[in-house]
């Protein structure tokens, strides 16, 4: 909302996709430390761009609330091999930062 209380009709899925497009035009993506952790990154704004256009706040957040909760389960209890850790990190992490626009408690509950 603008100072007058009127929407200013940018959406959420917007600012996502600049975020996204920073990510892509500023973030070195040769650099081999967080190159899978970076693509992990792009693939979740990419996903959470479509699906913001998609879903209710309600089932948008109970969608990816369970999509983290599966992250986690794979990355407490699964063997996953390095690179694929750094990309669900990284896939996770920004559904996190997501998630948090809705309600900052989300930032220490997932």
């Amino acid at each position: 909302m603008n100072y007058e209380g009127k929407s200013s009709g940018i959406r959420l899925s917007e600012i996502v996709d600049r975020k996204l497009n920073f990510l892509i035009n500023t973030v070195d993506y040769k650099n081999e430390d967080f190159k899978d952790y970076n693509i992990g990154q792009r693939s979740a704004f990419r996903i959470l761009i479509e699906d913001l256009e998609k879903y209710n706040e309600k089932d948008f957040i109970a969608k990816y609330i369970e999509i983290c909760r599966r992250i986690h389960y794979l990355l407490e209890f699964e063997k996953i091999i390095d690179n694929k850790i750094d990309q669900l990190s990284g896939f996770n992490n920004s559904i996190i930062e997501v998630l948090a626009l809705f309600n900052p408690n989300y930032l220490y509950i997932l």
